[in-house]
């Protein structure tokens, strides 16, 4: 069972997506923290969480944990993101939690980072960073999923986002960008989604 951490709407589906969609005999619970960024006007007059349900009908697999505040993640303190997290994983015997990356130009990410890494704390839980568009180029992938025969499927999906169609990370070149690796290429493999173990128990 993986517990999926997504700052906000659209975090989870355009970066993970496809692992979800290939990887059907495991439950994946997505818990977005937020109804959009702090600088994103859509999160006022689109219901951007509504989009993550329309998103997901129809996959069994995939249960949605809504936010519980208007606040913005750069409004709550990180004793609040942890307090949340830490009634979440209490639920359930997860095995894995994924969540953006730590080396991640957008404040947001990075702070919904730690604040997991402080909830893991002491939990035998697997922590998996997974690729968004605002990660860095330091940024080194250990794991890559080949998410070929499900990428027309989630590019479908993906313009459930209407909020999000005017963004260039939305752009399908850029999605197509997004998705490929030059030495996952070398090895046959088109379309990836990419991960950073950062530590797991087996």
């Amino acid at each position: 069972m993986n517990l999926i951490v997504s700052p906000h709407p659209d975090d989870a589906e355009y970066s993970m997506s496809g692992t979800i969609l290939k990887t059907k005999n495991e439950q994946f619970d997505i818990a977005v923290f937020s109804f959009g960024g702090d600088n994103d006007p859509t999160r006022k007059t689109h219901n951007r969480v509504k989009e993550c349900y329309r998103f997901w009908k129809g996959v069994s697999n995939v249960s949605l944990i809504s936010p519980r505040t208007n606040k913005t993640l750069d409004e709550l303190r990180e004793w609040e993101l942890v307090s949340t997290l830490d009634k979440i994983l209490s639920k359930k015997p997860y095995q894995a939690v994924y969540v953006t990356s730590i080396e991640d130009n957008h404040f947001e990410h990075r702070k919904m980072n730690e604040a997991v890494r402080a909830s893991l704390r002491g939990k035998a839980i697997s922590l998996i960073e997974y690729y968004s568009p605002s990660t860095y180029n330091t940024w080194n992938a250990n794991k890559f999923v080949d998410i070929q025969e499900h990428y027309q499927e989630k590019k479908r999906r993906l313009n459930e986002f209407e909020s999000q169609r005017h963004q260039n990370y939305f752009n399908e070149s850029n999605i197509n960008i997004f998705h490929d690796d030059y030495f996952c290429k070398l090895r046959g493999l088109e379309k990836v989604e990419k991960f950073k173990i950062i530590y797991k128990f087996a």
